[in-house]
């Protein structure tokens, strides 16, 4: 119910700060000595983390859109512009100048392509939905024998990727602490004798299909569709 909801965004929300807090620390403790900047800084990003958490809780209530959707989009698009030079450098520059190279076209209209092919793609499969037609047991009518339910073919969204991305980040953290720990030898040369990389795709895998499981049960209420 909408208890159960609001103990559940809390979690959420108890859990983002704690999740921040730790891996800043982590970050921090690498490169400082001092206690008091390696629990600083920490305690700033969390502050931080609470102020978008309420802002993108007041987006949402405004009626504007997801609001954690929005500033993931703003935090992605961060470095656009970065990007986009570094392509002028690299291909607008190079083709309008006497060494032009057909080779180099090539690449840039095939990178143009590849990117218009994720963005339809992405559009479609985000805007295609199921359509589960409504039957009636009596009273039945033209009108109502056309109404359905429609369920969204990614009704999870981007956020099990997003999670997923999270949840990877301490592994990386942890692996320079394990190496220089001589408690974890016996550890570490388990790993060396297995494909590390074969093992975080998996896991990474594994991680997205749990958590596209839960997005889509929280999403979908079969007492609200009924």
């Amino acid at each position: 119910g909408q208890i159960g909801k609001r103990k559940l965004n809390l979690l959420t929300r108890a859990l983002a700060l704690l999740f921040v807090f730790g891996q800043t620390f982590g970050m921090i403790q690498k490169t400082s000595d001092s206690l008091a900047v390696c629990f600083l800084i920490p305690l700033i990003a969390a502050a931080g983390c609470a102020i978008l958490i309420w802002f993108a809780d007041l987006i949402n209530s405004q009626g504007i859109g997801n609001g954690t959707s929005i500033l993931i989009m703003a935090s992605m698009s961060n470095n656009l512009i970065d990007s986009l030079k570094e392509i002028k450098q690299n291909y607008y520059d190079n083709l309008f100048t006497n060494n032009f190279d057909p080779k180099l076209l090539t690449q840039f209209i095939l990178i143009i392509l590849v990117l218009l092919l994720f963005l339809i793609v992405t559009v479609i499969v985000q805007i295609t939905s199921l359509k589960i037609p409504v039957q009636y047991a009596r009273n039945q009518s033209p009108s109502k024998s056309n109404s359905y339910i429609p369920f969204k073919i990614n009704t999870a969204g981007v956020m099990p990727v997003i999670l997923a991305n999270a949840l990877m980040q301490p592994f990386k953290m942890l692996i320079p602490i394990i190496k220089n720990n001589q408690g974890f030898e016996n550890f570490v040369n388990y790993l060396t004798n297995i494909d590390i990389v074969n093992f975080a795709l998996s896991l990474h895998i594994l991680l997205i299909i749990v958590f596209s499981f839960f997005s889509t049960f929280m999403n979908v209420n079969p007492e609200d569709i009924s």
